[in-house]
Order: structure tokens, then sequence, then C-alpha cells
């Protein structure tokens, strides 16, 4: 490679900015794994058979935060064991907050459904639906937490909801 590319290639490493990633929101875990693979490819030190996994994951530990920082935390013995590798860690990552995004909208539909003009068992099957696909659907006894009563009561219609309240 011509040493002028690799000059400027590496003085742009040090103006490309790679955000933290805290497990939820943007940047995702699937673009911020591709933005840290990027940088990766562009520093040779990255590169080293020796210690290039051992690097990467160091450093991807260095951008995490958050919910994110404490569950890199907790495994960081295993992600420093001989022969962890770079694709386990991002392995990982990705199963562990991948599903947050689903997990987030899905709380945010129970939050806004309304029966409206459908029938009472078609807004339950909705938000079953709906809550299967929180972190509280994941638990059996959630259905019974006083959060999701709460915010199925306030999606039914408000003579629906005087009944209940008379009985």
């Amino acid at each position: 490679m011509d040493s002028k590319v690799t000059a400027a290639t590496t003085s742009k490493l040090a103006d490309m900015a790679i955000e933290k990633f805290g497990g939820a929101g943007f940047p995702t875990a699937e673009v911020w794994l591709s933005n840290l693979e990027l940088y990766y490819k562009i520093d040779d030190k990255y590169k080293d058979k020796d210690h290039g996994e051992e690097r990467k994951i160091a450093t991807a530990i260095t951008y995490l935060s958050g919910v994110a920082r404490d569950w890199a935390q907790d495994k960081q013995d295993e992600f420093f064991a001989t022969g962890f590798t770079w694709d386990k860690f991002k392995q990982q990552l990705l199963e562990r907050f991948k599903d947050l995004r689903g997990q987030q909208k899905a709380l945010e539909e129970l939050r806004n459904l309304v029966q409206g003009d459908t029938v009472v068992p078609a807004y339950t099957e909705a938000f079953k639906f709906f809550l299967k696909k929180t972190s509280f659907g994941k638990n059996a006894e959630a259905s019974k937490h006083d959060l999701i009563k709460q915010m199925y009561f306030d999606g039914l219609r408000p003579k629906i909801k005087e009944k209940l309240v008379e009985a």
C-alpha cells in the first residue's frame, strides 16, 4: 500500500468519532458494531494475529456506556479468556441488545393501545400480543403486575371503565 495513502488513512482515524453504545436507542448494536468494524479495518494495529482480537474487544468495551457497560463488566473475565474471539464478543453483544428496540416499540404500543370500536376480546388479544414482545411478557408473573393492569385498564373505552369501577 502507498505510504501516502496509509498516512492519510491513519490521520483520518483521529477524526473518526466512534459513538458510545448504551444498549438502547441509537446507534443500534448493529450500527455501532459496523462502525467499529470499519475503524478496525482502517487501523493496522487491529490486524495483529497475536493481540488483535483482544485489542478489538478492549477497544469496544471503552466505547460502551450505561447498561451495555454494566453487561460488559459482568462478563469481562470471559471476554479476556484465552480463545475468546471478536466474533464471539459481537455475537453475545447482539444477542443481548438486539431485542431492546423491539421491546421498547412493543411497550410504546401497549402504552398507546386503545380499545376504540373493537370488542373487549379483540382489544385483549392485541394487548397480549404486544405484552409478549416486552420484557414483561417474558415473565409469566408480570401480567399480574399493577402497571400492566393499569395500562390495560387505561386503554378500555370510558363506558367499560365506568362499569368495571361500579362492579
